[in-house]
């Protein structure tokens, strides 16, 4: 008879066919049975699996993140004497995408005066891995006292998304052995929080440390976790001019663009050019105190 079976999913190639995103991948599957001599034995299988994702409009320039989950692992013995096993999983991808934006890098005024209209642009800088490791402490109820555990497995399940976080489960099973020689099968599951929702965590599980106790098994599963953080920046760009009616011709442009030189700060600069150091700040993505190295292209304006 079939005592227990675990499975784990991995992605292995990932390749962009028109609107799709196919990913190609193995399911390994280990299975623990009892022969016909009463004996308790082992044995492992690799399955292929493929999904196919649906990418979004803009066929080039994507990249992505894949998360492989399993939800779900069963099997059962053939009237052949073999095995057939059902294996249930998902995968997940975080689809970005290269986006040009046009803007300015050049204006002043010479005829009339013209006033800059900057556009404020949110991008998300570089990632970086945070990785931890959470344990996860389950506890499954039992009337009976098993007698010795015989098999256990741990694997993280589907993430779903609440408010700000995301909620990884983690899955147990146990097989004991009870007073009586009887083989019986316990399952559980514990939850992981993952702050941010920005990107989908890998989790993998560890081995799992267990023990009886006289009101079930209690299980300690180690979860390596590693997730890509992003931060945003914003950038204001120089986007439009607001032109005024022609006037009388101005004596100096009202926006400039120069290379600042050894000894230039926002003070210097500023009074030169009659400009507010707040605005050389905001204008060059200075922050309060720092001064312009020397070569810096620097935009001006009143």
């Amino acid at each position: 008879s079939l005592l227990s079976t675990r499975a784990s999913l991995r992605w292995e190639e990932a390749e962009q066919v028109g609107r799709k995103l196919v990913v190609r991948g193995t399911a390994e599957v280990a299975a623990l049975y009892q022969t016909a001599d009463n004996e308790a034995a082992a044995a492992g299988f690799r399955l292929p699996w493929s999904a196919f994702l649906e990418l979004p409009e803009e066929e080039t320039g994507l990249s992505w993140e894949l998360v492989t989950s399993l939800t779900g692992c069963s099997g059962e013995l053939t009237e052949e004497g073999g095995f057939s096993f059902s294996v249930g999983g998902v995968v997940q991808a975080v689809i970005r995408s290269e986006t040009e934006i046009r803007c300015i890098a050049d204006a002043y005024g010479i005829d009339c005066a013209f006033a800059p209209v900057f556009e404020a642009t949110e991008m998300d800088t570089e990632a970086s891995i945070e990785s931890r490791t959470e344990n996860v402490s389950i506890f499954l109820n039992y009337m009976r006292k098993p007698r010795s555990l015989v098999f256990l497995s741990a694997d993280c399940g589907r993430p779903r998304q609440e408010k700000e976080n995301l909620r990884l489960p983690v899955n147990v099973k146990v097989l004991c052995m009870m007073e009586d020689g009887r083989m019986e099968q316990l399952s559980g599951r514990g939850e992981i929080v993952c702050a941010g929702t920005d990107s989908m965590p890998d989790a993998a599980c560890g081995e799992v440390f267990a023990s009886v106790t006289p009101g079930g098994v209690e299980l300690r599963v180690p979860v390596s976790i590693h997730q890509a953080r992003y931060s945003r920046k914003t950038l204001d760009l120089l986007t439009d001019a607001e032109v005024s009616e022609r006037s009388e011709r101005l004596s100096s442009p009202n926006v400039v663009l120069l290379r600042s030189s050894a000894g230039d700060s926002v003070w210097s600069l500023g009074k030169k050019k009659g400009i507010s150091c707040e605005a050389i700040r905001s204008y060059n993505d200075l922050v309060e105190g720092e001064e312009p190295a020397p070569g810096t292209l620097l935009l001006l304006a009143r």
